[in-house]
């Protein structure tokens, strides 16, 4: 089963419409179902994203949705909900607006217990507007960023998410919204790196990700530095490329998926 993932849409306050993009996504990958992580604001959000896709939407309510900031409530509709525990193939999956994980005093677990009652599988979330997908204390994690204010930067190309779940796994991964002209030049898978640039770290754009083939797409954009500095690297590009959505790893050992986290029923 395959999942779209997206929040944080902020329609009208971020253009009057989503990006073409977003469902051009969706339906390509002929999403099952679409989860929206809140801050809608209007409720033709969900009734394009249904009417585009011919996907059922789920969505939660964010802190916009209530009348925050001077907001209208968003209406009532059986679509929207505080939060949302579901059954999708098997897994339970929880949605919510906000999942703001501390170790120490809002672990993962005391979280869903406020939120869902109990344990999850996986958690969809938004709030932030930045993009995460990784497995903690055995739940995998997903903030799909948003796709029109990413990183809380002005109305630009941003991000959304897919959840693929399977008997075996249940695997989530953010890219970015396609642009209208293809970067400059050819571009790398994430193991195909390690032939152009052997035994050396990296700092990674994605640019796509191929879910089949389990590949990220994109290019090198620095390399050669030590694994001390990464953080100093990755920050520097950044400034200069704030919505980027970037890996950092050594081509002797790339992360098997790419940008993609799985979490496997024997780790579950």
């Amino acid at each position: 089963m395959l999942i779209g993932l997206i929040a944080d849409t902020h329609i009208p306050e971020a253009g009057p419409d989503l990006w073409p993009q977003v469902y051009e996504r969706f339906r390509t990958e002929r999403v099952e179902a679409i989860l929206h992580a809140g801050d809608i604001h209007i409720l033709p959000v969900l009734d394009r994203l249904e009417q585009r896709t011919g996907a059922p939407v789920f969505a939660c309510r964010g802190n916009g949705d209530d009348g925050g900031a001077g907001r209208p409530v968003c209406p009532d509709d059986p679509r929207l909900r505080p939060t949302w525990t579901l059954d999708l193939a098997g897994y339970r999956v929880g949605l919510c607006h906000d999942m703001d994980v501390d170790p120490v005093h809002r672990p993962v677990r005391a979280l869903m217990q406020y939120h869902f009652g109990g344990p999850c599988d996986v958690v969809v979330f938004g709030d932030t507007h930045v993009p995460v997908a990784e497995v903690m204390d055995g739940t995998l994690l997903v903030n799909p960023g948003s796709p029109m204010y990413p990183r809380n930067m002005d109305t630009s190309l941003g991000t959304i998410g897919f959840l693929h779940l399977t008997p075996a796994a249940a695997e989530a991964w953010v890219e970015p919204l396609p642009p209208a002209a293809a970067p400059a030049g050819d571009l790398l898978d994430h193991h195909a790196v390690a032939a152009r640039y052997p035994d050396q770290w990296v700092l990674f754009r994605v640019y796509a990700h191929d879910r089949h083939a389990g590949l990220s797409l994109g290019a090198v954009v620095a390399e050669g530095f030590a694994a001390e500095e990464a953080v100093r690297v990755e920050r520097r590009y950044r400034s200069r490329n704030q919505t980027a959505l970037l890996l950092t790893y050594h081509t002797a050992a790339p992360p098997p998926r790419g940008i993609a986290r799985q979490l496997s029923r024997d780790s579950g």
